[in-house]
């Protein structure tokens, strides 16, 4: 992932929902992994070459679409089994094409995003404003965009994390 990148996860929404009983405001990527959320999961990839085209991977457990250091959709399996699914969305430049075509995909597939945030993450569902929202309140954002301003932040809380230790 280069720093550019904004890294979000499909999750199937039944399971989270089944799980928690309702869409969990934190959630860590270790509790979404325990639940083994694709476990009887078959998706239809070749849609995946209708947003981009598929490119080589540097394992076999791994089938990757678009660019490592540009928009692209990652499916780690585990033998013929789904195990993750990422994506990353370059926000150097125009991203909205892309954003738009991955929520139609998550509903598509019945899917929540996963966005990890340092400690914990949270799933909000397939909703392109809620995307736009949560990737122009990163820190990742702000960083590509104002460097001093995002490293201020970071600072902040940082300071802020230590007094509540």
């Amino acid at each position: 992932m280069a720093v550019w990148q904004f890294k979000i996860h499909f999750v199937p929404r039944e399971v989270i929902i089944n799980e928690q009983g309702k869409l969990p405001n934190l959630i860590s990527e270790d509790e979404i992994i325990q639940m083994n959320p694709w476990q009887g999961k078959y998706l239809d990839f070749g849609i995946l070459d209708e947003i981009l085209p598929e490119s080589s991977s540097w394992s076999p457990e791994i089938r990757i679409w678009g660019d490592n250091y540009g928009d692209n959709i990652s499916v780690m399996f585990e033998g013929d089994k789904v195990e993750w699914i990422t994506i990353e969305i370059d926000i150097r430049g125009s991203y909205i094409n892309f954003a738009s075509n991955i929520i139609s995909l998550a509903k598509k597939w019945d899917c929540l995003l996963f966005i990890q945030n340092e400690n914990k993450g949270k799933c909000i569902k397939p909703e392109l404003n809620d995307l736009i929202n949560e990737l122009h309140a990163s820190l990742l954002y702000k960083y590509i965009h104002n460097p001093e301003d995002a490293l201020r932040d970071l600072h902040r809380r940082r300071q802020e994390k230590g007094k509540d230790e």
